[in-house]
């Protein structure tokens, strides 16, 4: 009779000091080892060195008693096989009818490639994060489809939000949740044809698990009042007159974010024309833009003017070996900026939330005039909008007032 109990593997042990768990077959008095793929250390064994993590216990025993069924199901063809065989049958057999032996953990990372190789590295990054969250929750490197319930999930959550060293905080709980999500989705998409009958991952928890609603976001605009404040402010260092500088620059030039400024294109004609990281793998027209540089900004410019490259307008590229740390620099520089004017919570992001609040309530500029000017797409419009062609000169009208209002204070 065939036997089947969970074995830690005690005589391998790796180098970082943990120790493969498998499922020890025995049949015929030959002997056969079913890799789970799942590793513990010292802390989750007893004194025999058997496994007591209550958590690994409950998710081996029900792969365990899938095993037990097809077993089962074999009945007197059992005799026929070898304990390798049936070792090899079952994995197969388990694979084939149920998600259970899909790995999540392994389609992330897959998924995680194939956006990198699209040039979508943030979102990869995203993806990652989320794999080495789950890895660091259940202190393991698999985590099949089957393993993901409604109580999965919902004890993840409480991990994220209240158990964990760190908790995550605001919409950190949705975005990881949002994550696992859609992962699952492109999963069943891709392994499931429901219309064959072939249903291979046959759990779906989100139909009961809501996502936490994510909080609403703070209101990042500053007045124009902070905003001339910020204009006139006299550094103390280089980091708050860098922060400064390119706070003011991105309000000049419409709100353009960090990423980029770093890889912006030189101008051609006294305009920048570029494609907005954020959007452009998202829209048709590649989220194009172009701005024209305003007077208030010509020092600016010239300040960062990158002289030595034909490619870049600015040598941010140059002074910081990645955008990441472009971002820390400015957001060490806001810091000491807010606290010596008394502008709680301003972020970089605030220079464009601030242009599209004072153009509507300042300037009573429509709100079709700022959604162009922010290079956002109107669902309403959307086909519309791809028959127009853009007139620059309209945003730059825009614009125009905008700065006239807070340089000049001149009523629209």
């Amino acid at each position: 009779m065939a036997t089947l109990i969970i074995s830690v593997l005690k005589h391998q042990k790796r180098k970082d000091g943990k120790y493969p768990v498998s499922i020890r077959l025995t049949h015929k008095r030959n002997s056969a080892y079913i890799n789970t793929k799942l590793y513990v250390t010292d802390k989750q064994l007893d004194k025999k060195g058997n496994l007591k993590d209550t958590f690994l216990l409950r998710e081996l025993n029900n792969r365990l008693a899938v095993y037990e069924e097809k077993k089962a199901a074999l009945s007197f063809k059992l005799e026929a096989y070898s304990a390798k065989e049936l070792a090899e049958y079952l994995v197969r057999a388990t694979e084939r009818n149920s998600g259970a032996g899909i790995d999540f953990l392994n389609f992330a990372t897959e998924h995680k490639k194939n956006l990198i190789d699209k040039g979508k590295k943030r979102t990869a990054e995203i993806v990652q994060t989320t794999i080495n969250s789950l890895k660091d929750f259940t202190n393991s490197d698999v985590i099949f489809f089957s393993e993901i319930t409604v109580a999965f999930l919902q004890k993840y959550e409480k991990w994220l939000t209240i158990e964990k060293q760190k908790p995550v905080k605001g919409r950190g709980a949705s975005l990881y949740m949002g994550q696992i999500k859609m992962l699952f989705n492109k999963a069943v998409n891709l392994y499931n044809d429901e219309d064959k009958g072939e249903v291979v991952i046959t759990n779906y928890p989100f139909k009961r698990y809501k996502i936490p609603t994510a909080p609403t976001p703070e209101k990042r605009a500053r007045s124009v009042e902070e905003f001339r404040a910020i204009i006139n402010y006299q550094p103390i260092g280089k980091r708050d007159e860098f922060a400064r500088d390119v706070f003011i620059l991105s309000f000049c030039l419409i709100g353009m974010n960090a990423a980029d400024l770093f890889t912006c294109p030189k101008p051609i004609d006294g305009r920048i024309t570029y494609f907005r990281k954020k959007t452009t793998a998202r829209r048709v027209d590649k989220a194009e833009f172009s701005v024209k540089l305003m007077p208030e900004i010509t020092e600016l410019v010239n300040k960062y003017k990158d002289e030595t490259d034909s490619d870049h307008a600015f040598r941010f590229y140059k002074m910081y070996s990645s955008i990441q740390n472009m971002n820390r620099a400015l957001r060490e520089g806001l810091n000491i900026l807010s606290g010596k004017l008394g502008i709680s919570h301003l972020t970089f992001y605030a220079a464009r939330h601030s242009w599209a609040t004072i153009a509507v309530n300042d300037c009573k500029i429509s709100l079709y005039d700022v959604h162009e000017a922010l290079n956002h797409v109107n669902p309403q419009m959307k086909i519309t909008e791809l028959y127009v062609i853009k007139d620059w000169s309209r945003i730059d009208r825009t614009n125009r007032r905008v700065l006239d209002f807070v340089f000049e204070n001149k009523l629209p």
